[in-house]
């Protein structure tokens, strides 16, 4: 098994959010509030290694994962971005009210205007394959970029085959995406592999010097059942310096690991890479959603709890183990840290934006 951390962040508030109009794919900028939104997320993460950033190419989660690129103090990689880690498309009722967006759904006979595909928008199911295409290929790199076997390499590629072949007819329409274009330019629409082979040597062998001393930076691989182990040391470690987890409820965040030092010490000691995903709440709550279903993924708080829209520059953290054994009947395992986090913006004193999308 091959471990990483991944942290998904929502972008700030925009006007469009606060009066309840519908976004969709429209390209708003932050508010003054998803501004200082922004830089209230950036200073909780100002300490995360990551090891990508990757990030939705509209504005509004661009303004974000920038304010997140400049804060931070622990990372070096490029801040790049993916066109599949943007909202859904919602056609001709982008810039409307979403009560017309509902009103229309109740006249087409839908019991939710999820199930309602407006006129020049995208069905749920196309935006819930979007989410899963970008995890799956998000997995395959990082494994390809971690050092192993020659066995294990070449299972990578042949793997990587399989879901490449998937996302061309999964991604129709998507320009670029990190898969397909290895270039490490901010500020374009590109997401690379982040990591050369050159630049990964010569991190190998500094890694093994290091891991003795616990590098931030330490590339180990682990067994099959060290993701649950390390599940529960980390819960067992949050109780005993926090006491019982806090009760969740619909406007508090709902943490299994209140305590951060806890979180990184596990992290620090155990994964090959640390992402950061800034994307949309539509996005978000499909790879939740496919974290739960498939992947039997259980939410501190219960499954309701990952299925909702998530606030503004909330926090969501998540511990993902790839199997390296060519066998399709094996998933991806992923213990969720936390979800829907929003304890940085407590002293802001506002309620949560209507507009959800």
């Amino acid at each position: 098994m091959n471990l990483f951390t991944l942290t998904i962040v929502r972008h700030g508030e925009t006007s469009y959010n606060r009066n309840g109009i519908i976004q969709g794919q429209t390209d708003i900028p932050l508010s003054d509030v998803g501004l200082e939104q922004a830089r209230l997320v950036a200073q909780r993460l100002q300490k995360e290694s990551f090891t990508h950033i990757i990030s939705s190419d509209l504005s509004r989660a661009k303004e974000t994962a920038e304010a997140i690129v400049r804060t931070n103090i622990a990372s070096s990689c490029p801040l790049n971005f993916d066109e599949r880690l943007r909202e859904r498309r919602f056609g001709v009722y982008e810039g409307k009210p979403s009560r017309e967006l509902m009103e229309a759904a109740k006249q087409n006979s839908h019991r939710s205007w999820t199930e309602f595909s407006p006129p020049g928008g995208e069905t749920m199911k196309e935006v819930h394959e979007r989410a899963v295409t970008f995890f799956h290929d998000l997995c395959n790199e990082l494994i390809k970029a971690n050092p192993a076997t020659a066995n294990q390499k070449k299972i990578m590629d042949s793997r990587d085959n399989r879901s490449m072949s998937s996302s061309s007819r999964e991604t129709k329409g998507c320009i670029k995406n990190f898969m397909q274009d290895k270039k490490t330019e901010i500020g374009d629409i590109i997401l690379p592999g982040g990591v050369s082979g050159s630049d990964l040597d010569s991190m190998t062998v500094s890694n093994r010097q290091n891991s003795a001393r616990g590098s931030e930076e330490d590339f180990i691989v682990f067994q099959a059942d060290t993701v649950s182990e390390i599940s529960r040391k980390s819960r067992q470690s949050a109780e005993r310096n926090d006491g019982a987890s806090r009760k969740s409820t619909e406007d508090t965040s709902v943490q299994c690991i209140s305590s951060e030092t806890a979180s990184q010490d596990v992290e620090r000691e155990s994964t090959i890479s640390d992402v950061l995903v800034v994307s949309h709440g539509g996005l978000i709550k499909e790879l939740v959603k496919f974290f739960v279903e498939k992947l039997d993924c259980e939410i501190p708080g219960g499954k309701g709890n990952g299925l909702r829209i998530c606030h503004n520059c909330s926090v969501s953290k998540f511990v993902v183990s790839v199997p390296t054994v060519d066998d399709p009947s094996l998933q991806p395992k992923v213990t969720c840290l936390s979800i829907n986090s929003k304890e940085h913006l407590q002293g802001m004193g506002i309620e949560f934006a209507e507009g959800k999308y």
